[in-house]
């Protein structure tokens, strides 16, 4: 029997940053056997006029029967399951393009859509499989809102679809501490010490996302 398909997408360094832990766990689960499905991987441009046409090349080329996004929030002490996307866009961290937007990315769409995901149960999934997790009800106004937003618009409505937000990695904070501590400080004070959570602890995390995604689809 054929195994169903999902999409699985994170993102490349931004801000400043030199890696996107979103990116790395996508870069693991394209190289990693994945018994439970056919998983097909892309890391997105950290471009907000690119990542809907992206997103819906991608549905349209690979035809899913599920999705999950992926993306780093700066601060997050644990995984975000996220369940709401905005049609809004209101960011400050320039994309890579040097855009800062503040706009809808769909002006004719609906104000919101629903993550189609059983987000609670994934929530779960994930703490079973020994990692911290919580239901998250706003996604932001940046890309990982716009990428969630887009897979639901381009996705068959029964499809299970939703996103992660995951904390910044051990060395990336880190980084900031060193980085911080050589260089005099002003008001406002940027924090740095910031949580975070290993690479490894993240894949796990995803991992137990992907297989309640599976368990829910038809594998003929």
């Amino acid at each position: 029997m054929a195994r169903p398909r999902i999409l699985l997408t994170g993102f490349g360094p931004f801000a400043g940053l030199p890696v996107n832990p979103s990116g790395e766990v996508v870069r693991h689960f394209a190289d990693a056997p994945f018994a439970a499905a056919e998983l097909v991987c892309r890391v997105l441009p950290i471009s907000y006029r690119e990542v809907p046409g992206a997103l819906r090349a991608l549905v349209d080329e690979h035809r899913p029967q599920a999705a999950l996004g992926l993306g780093v929030a700066i601060g997050a002490p644990v995984i975000r399951v996220e369940t709401t996307a905005l049609n809004r866009a209101d960011f400050k961290v320039a994309d890579n393009d040097g855009l800062l937007a503040r706009e809808t990315p769909e002006g004719a769409g609906p104000a919101a859509r629903v993550a189609t995901y059983p987000a609670s149960e994934v929530a779960e999934a994930i703490r079973a499989a020994g990692v911290p997790a919580v239901v998250s009800h706003h996604a932001g106004t940046h890309l990982c809102n716009l990428t969630l937003y887009a897979l639901l618009g381009a996705l068959d409505p029964a499809a299970p679809c939703g996103f992660l937000h995951l904390p910044l990695l051990p060395a990336q904070v880190a980084g900031m501490i060193a980085d911080a501590a050589g260089r005099p400080q002003t008001a406002p004070f940027a924090p740095t010490d910031l949580p975070s959570m290993a690479l490894e602890t993240q894949i796990r995390a995803t991992e137990a996302a992907l297989r309640r995604l599976a368990e829910a689809l038809p594998t003929a």
